[in-house]
């Protein structure tokens, strides 16, 4: 602020690139709703001309939320006044129908959630202090609410699916819950995803044929056994990968506890396995 007031009292040719996703992880969820027509009054109130509000850009993205959060921030760059939560209730109506009054309380209990946490940055991981395991739940417990109110109304029920991919991508990626949970939000997300055409998971960086194979080993994890006494168990989700696909790799593996492990190449100098 302190640079937006300088910048406001040398001139008015103000512009300003905002950023309104988490390009590491499009569809963890990302808890900005609150504060967009906020944001979006304040800089006009400084002089600033023109902004550009960058989401999840990437073709067959499907971030999370990501139309409603083009379509938000779309009216507010038109009109500045309007009030967030109306827009929100408006489009909520308009796309969801049947199923709003469940989708309206599933963003009202992520508002909940969101006081829990600290603040949210755009290359946020999956370790976030919110949303906690129990949240998760709850929201895959109204969004299953949302599918059953769409049921009959095939586009309708296909809408609400893409609400529920990163209720399951959170529950894969902080694998909440036991291994047969995590197992299924894995399968679920996997064929959600080439529903819906899906082409990227994150801005940059590993492909997302990469994560489906990752989820689909998540399908195949077995519940682990308590380790024999003295025994440290250095699970394959616990490391780091680098140059993944190249000098590392996630893969079934019948001889692992659960079926799961990390494959290193055996000759390299570079960085891999942390």
């Amino acid at each position: 602020m302190e640079v937006l007031r300088g910048w406001s009292r040398l001139t008015h040719r103000l512009y300003v690139w905002d950023y309104t996703t988490n390009f590491a992880h499009y569809l963890l969820p990302f808890p900005n709703f609150a504060v967009l027509d906020d944001n979006v009054r304040k800089l006009a109130a400084h002089g600033v001309a023109g902004v550009c509000e960058q989401g999840n850009y990437s073709p067959g993205g499907s971030g999370e939320l990501a139309e409603l959060r083009s379509w938000v921030p779309a009216q507010l760059l038109l009109n500045p006044r309007l009030d967030g939560d109306a827009l929100i209730g408006e489009f909520l109506d308009g796309v969801y129908g049947a199923a709003a009054p469940a989708v309206r309380r599933y963003l009202a209990l992520r508002k909940d959630a969101r006081r829990k946490g600290g603040h949210v940055r755009i290359f946020d991981g999956p370790d976030r202090p919110d949303p906690v395991p129990d949240d998760v739940r709850e929201w895959d417990a109204v969004l299953a609410e949302a599918a059953a109110a769409s049921a009959g109304d095939p586009a309708l029920a296909t809408r609400v699916e893409r609400l529920r991919m990163p209720v399951w991508y959170t529950i894969v990626s902080r694998r909440i819950g036991d291994a047969p949970s995590v197992a299924a939000a894995a399968r679920q997300l996997a064929q959600a995803a080439g529903r819906h055409k899906l082409t990227h998971f994150r801005e940059r960086g590993r492909e997302m044929a990469d994560d489906l194979t990752a989820f689909e080993l998540e399908a195949l994890r077995r519940p682990l056994p308590s380790p024999p006494k003295g025994v440290v168990r250095g699970e394959d989700f616990l490391f780091r990968l680098a140059a993944f696909g190249k000098l590392t790799e996630r893969l079934a593996d019948p001889s692992a506890d659960d079926g799961v492990a990390v494959r290193m190449a055996g000759r390299t100098t570079e960085w891999a396995v942390q």
